[in-house]
Parts: structure tokens; C-alpha cells; sequence
């Protein structure tokens, strides 16, 4: 196993920078709140310790 490569200060992004290049699938209709926002919130939950899905929309 390889080991980890070390994180420089030229490295290091913003949470919302890094999630900003996943393409949002789903349909424009029904989107309420951007996908980034959604996903920085469902990232902070599990670093809070949620474990299921329901313990991150709570």
C-alpha cells in the first residue's frame, strides 16, 4: 500500500471548491438548494458522526 502523499499549503481547497466540480443529476425542476450546499452540509453531519441517512437530514 502506498503511502499517503503529504498535503502542502498550495494544495489545500475549500470544501465548497472541491465539491463544486461534481455534476448536480438531478432534474432542474425540482432542485430547491444547489448541489454544493447539499453536499457540504451532508459532509459536515458525517463529520459530526452521523451514520445513516436519516441521522444526516436530521
Amino acid at each position: 500500500m502506498p503511502s499517503p502523499a503529504l498535503v502542502t499549503d498550495g494544495d489545500r481547497r475549500s470544501l465548497f471548491v472541491a465539491l463544486e466540480v461534481i455534476e448536480d443529476p438531478r432534474d432542474p425542476r425540482g432542485r430547491r438548494y444547489p448541489l454544493v450546499s447539499v453536499l457540504a452540509a451532508a459532509v459536515c453531519a458525517a463529520l459530526a458522526g452521523a451514520c445513516t441517512f436519516a441521522a444526516v437530514s436530521d
